[in-house]
């Protein structure tokens, strides 16, 4: 596959994590992305913290957890690191690999599975 199809891709699965977290980001630099990826990084330990004290529920620590993942595939994508952005958004669509699917563009109708593979 080209590197612009990889490309293209794997940016509307990053940008699909993003939106379904509920992280908008209106600047991509490299160091505005940098900087929100370790506050949302901040985050995910604190409810991790808070989740271990009782003061926090497994729901907020896999929301966190989400956004952080979403950051980070979004980090990953500007630099050019296409493998590991998708493995970072598909992280933070935790549904199911239905969803990540679905910003791919992946035929995933077919009673065969994902593309027509079984």
């Amino acid at each position: 596959m080209p590197e612009d199809e990889v490309a293209d891709g794997v940016t509307r699965l990053v940008d699909g994590a993003l939106q379904r977290n509920g992280v908008a980001v209106p600047d991509r630099s490299p160091a505005a992305v940098e900087k929100l990826l370790w506050a949302f990084d901040d985050a995910v330990w604190k409810a991790q913290e808070d989740l271990e004290k009782g003061a926090a529920t497994q729901s907020a620590y896999n929301q966190a957890f989400r956004r952080a993942r979403a950051m980070s595939g979004l980090s990953e994508l500007l630099q050019g690191r296409y493998a590991r952005a998708a493995y970072e958004a598909t992280q933070a669509l935790y549904e199911n690999e239905d969803v990540a699917l679905e910003y791919l563009g992946a035929d995933n109708t077919s009673s065969d599975g994902p593309a027509g593979q079984a």
